[in-house]
């Protein structure tokens, strides 16, 4: 067996390593402070991340706009590495964290976050760390109070994740005692404006108390109340274990309400699971299975009925989704699944005209599995579905995609000898250049 990747590297020695590091260090600023970090005493490390702090916090910072916004957020990961590494104790981490939380409005301020990566680190990447420093506090009066402090001004909505995510550190006890002293802290302001009076029921659900919930939640929202909030409540008097009480307020839900009906059908099913009422439980799986043809859904039902049922069921969806369903890649993507590949080619085929190469995270690896298993004609023709689109939407940036479909379009034409009232790869290449003529950088690509 052959040296491994790391014993080729330990082979070079040190001093060539070392050349080799400082050598990729210099080529990106990621990189560079992975090493300066691993260099660094813990006390320089501290010093490092208040003196980036500090940048942030300046008045000659840059602006980032959104197409850099995902580079800026690894840029403020690297702050949350600092601590990890240069923290000396779990009460150093937490102190240093509380000053990157506290620092969320001018960071936001100097960035186009609306794909939400920067506010990720806060509410991923630090809550992470913070959890484990947590943990390792015996004593969490001071955290406790310093975690209420902090949420007092949370203009941005990333400080929050430290209650909502409370449980992960702090014992049933402890849970209690933040109750009780967010339920003070909001006692001191109006319940609009004070943040801690909406996080009350936050808690509440953490600590398996459904009375306390459902109270501060109808409290909340009075007649307001709607399908969404009532699953909630019974979802918390269901992991409390009052089983009886989580059915009779979700048979509270109205049979209209769309908006809370995944979230109610999944905890229905808990419900029965949990209550030995198995045949109800396998009638539901199979409406669930009947409406949603997919793998997930025949191996949920399957997990019930036994995997001896898989043929059955996949007979029954096969004949179903050929004979009576209108188009959906996903019922093909299924019939796929169930290896049903001459079923998928007519039903395919039935629905060409459907075909939407817009939806080519769903198309292509129909594509692919039509192309492996033969089925040439139907595999061209969603090809063409995905190379139509992108011409349409004339996106230069993804051009080289179009041609690697003209070119496989032409190998595959190469096997189909009867087009049926489809257009033959000729006549669909011609009508393509004249829909297209002008789009020369697609065709200088093709040339090429």
């Amino acid at each position: 067996m052959g040296l491994s990747q790391k014993d080729k590297l330990i082979a070079l020695g040190a001093g060539t390593l070392a050349d080799l590091l400082i050598e990729i260090a210099s080529d990106s600023e990621s990189a560079n402070n992975k090493v300066h970090r691993a260099i660094s005493s813990q006390t320089q490390n501290v010093k490092l991340f208040k003196e980036k702090l500090k940048y942030y916090k300046s008045d000659g910072r840059r602006y980032v706009p959104w197409k850099h916004s995902s580079s800026f957020a690894r840029e403020i990961s690297d702050l949350i590495e600092d601590i990890k590494v240069g923290a000396s104790n779990p009460k150093e981490g937490i102190q240093l964290l509380f000053e990157f939380y506290k620092t969320d409005e001018p960071i936001f301020n100097m960035v186009d976050d609306s794909s939400g990566s920067v506010g990720d680190v806060f509410r991923y990447d630090a809550l992470e760390l913070f959890v484990q420093f947590a943990k390792k506090i015996p004593d969490k009066t001071e955290l406790l109070n310093s975690i209420i402090d902090l949420i007092r001004n949370d203009g941005y909505g990333v400080r929050d994740c430290l209650i909502d995510e409370a449980h992960r550190y702090l014992n049933p006890t402890e849970l209690r005692k933040m109750f009780e002293l967010l339920k003070n802290d909001s006692k001191k302001g109006s319940s609009e404006s004070n943040a801690s009076d909406w996080k009350l029921p936050h808690l509440a659900k953490q600590m398996k108390d459904a009375p306390l919930f459902e109270k501060l939640t109808r409290k909340r929202l009075g007649e307001n109340i709607n399908g969404k909030f009532l699953v909630e409540i019974a979802e918390v008097y269901f992991l409390a274990g009052d089983l009886n009480k989580a059915q009779e307020i979700l048979n509270q839900v109205p049979e209209n309400d769309s908006f809370s009906s995944y979230e109610k059908n999944n905890l229905q099913k808990q419900l029965f699971k949990s209550t030995g009422k198995i045949d109800q439980l396998i009638a539901s799986l199979e409406k669930d299975f009947k409406d949603h043809y997919s793998k997930s859904t025949l191996e949920e039902l399957l997990t019930v009925v036994g995997q001896d049922k898989r043929e059955k069921h996949c007979s029954a969806a096969i004949k179903d989704i050929t004979a009576n369903r209108k188009w959906n890649p996903s019922h093909a993507e299924f019939l796929t699944y169930c290896e049903a590949y001459d079923e998928t080619e007519n039903y395919v085929l039935r629905h060409a005209a459907s075909l939407d190469g817009d939806r080519y995270y769903s198309l292509l690896p129909l594509a692919r599995v039509m192309e492996e298993n033969e089925k040439h004609l139907v595999a061209s023709l969603i090809y063409r579905a995905l190379l139509d689109s992108i011409l349409r939407r004339a996106k230069s940036k993804i051009y080289h995609h179009g041609v690697d479909y003209l070119r496989k379009l032409e190998r595959l034409n190469k096997n189909i000898t009867d087009w049926s009232t489809f257009p033959t790869h000729s006549q669909y290449f011609q009508s393509l250049k004249q829909a297209h003529a002008r789009k020369s950088g697609f065709w200088s690509r093709y040339s090429e």
